[in-house]
């Protein structure tokens, strides 16, 4: 059950997200695109600095009064009546929830959204078949050099999975099942509510590699913060170097994407952007599990700054990566120099 639900969410999130980065494009002018991006990103950070409180509460009401320990609880769901459900469970079926609203707001879109009006569309060349435009793109030197720099990119949005998978056990094996796992980390969506539309009117007119460049270090170098510490400092320092680094780096990243692909193919190019980063985090969930044994086991001795320092490490080879490859990155063509 475990793998077909999360095949199916890899499906709806293959087919959602390109679409909504051209949208995205589409409804927004060459002047406003990156504030465009900007806002898009901090609209889903308003979730997620939400959805913390909301698994730290569903968490809270699954607790033992006397131990503290997660234990199954008796929930009246409708229509499917009274269930025994862990939070984990509970927390799953609130994502299902709101998820569905969103299905039902997505029907209420126009399909002609980002169309040429009627007059133009007579004039326009008949749309190319999908294959065609996929075997074009892939002949296109400037494309792979982009999905090199985005394969050095994953090594460096790999500390979110990390965050998701990694994180949570560690800090809850050092600090207590009592630490507000959920809370602290929605300390990041918050910030980017602010910091992402803040850094992208401060860096505008500055070149987008630059940028990138200076957010991804400031990402990379953030799980070195807890190398000294696991104390709650040490966390929210943490959290804070790597927010200032993604509101740097990560909406312009998602506007970088579109802006090299040329007209009506950006689906197909934001599509084939996403792959170096889904390969990426299929590493991740065993690394994480394999130094979560080694140096911050259940039980035993723990070691947790040599796990956040090898997380670091990998973390740190994109942007030094990116920074020793950058002037074959941004060579210049015709393409590429247009749409920076």
């Amino acid at each position: 059950m475990a793998i077909a639900t999360l095949m199916a969410f890899g499906f709806a999130y293959a087919t959602s997200s390109p679409v909504l980065q051209t949208a995205v494009q589409r409804a927004s002018t060459p002047r406003s695109r990156a504030f465009a991006f900007s806002l898009w990103y901090v609209s889903f950070n308003l979730a997620g600095a939400l959805v913390g409180f909301m698994i730290d509460g569903t968490r809270d009401a699954f607790r033992d009064p006397v131990t503290h320990a997660l234990v199954r609880r008796a929930v009246h769901l409708p229509v499917l009546g009274e269930r025994m459900m862990s939070a984990h469970a509970a927390i799953l079926g609130e994502g299902v929830f709101f998820a569905t609203i969103a299905a039902l707001i997505v029907l209420t879109i126009r399909k002609n959204f980002g169309e040429l009006p009627r007059d133009e569309k007579s004039a326009a060349v008949e749309k190319p078949n999908p294959l065609k435009v996929l075997g074009s793109v892939l002949k296109d030197p400037p494309f792979w050099r982009f999905m090199f720099m985005l394969l050095l990119f994953s090594l460096v949005k790999m500390i979110f999975q990390h965050m998701h998978f990694t994180w949570p056990s560690y800090v809850t094996r050092t600090e207590g099942e009592s630490f507000p796992v959920g809370k602290v980390w929605a300390l990041n969506s918050w910030m980017i509510l602010v910091l992402a539309p803040l850094g992208t009117a401060i860096t505008r007119r500055y070149r987008p590699l630059d940028v990138l460049l200076v957010g991804a270090f400031l990402t990379a170098a953030s799980p070195f913060v807890l190398c000294f510490g696991s104390s709650m400092p040490f966390q929210l320092g943490m959290i804070v170097l790597l927010t200032i680094g993604e509101a740097l780096w990560s909406p312009r990243l998602y506007e970088y994407n579109v802006s090299i692909a040329p007209p009506g193919r950006e689906a197909t190019y934001v599509s084939l952007a996403s792959l170096p980063y889904f390969f990426a985090k299929l590493v991740v969930g065993p690394v994480g599990g394999t130094l979560l044994g080694r140096y911050v086991p259940e039980h035993g001795p723990r070691d947790p700054a040599m796990l956040w320092a090898v997380i670091g490490a990998i973390t740190m080879v994109g942007p030094v990566g990116i920074l020793l490859s950058r002037n074959w990155i941004s060579k210049k063509d015709e393409a590429a120099k247009a749409a920076v």
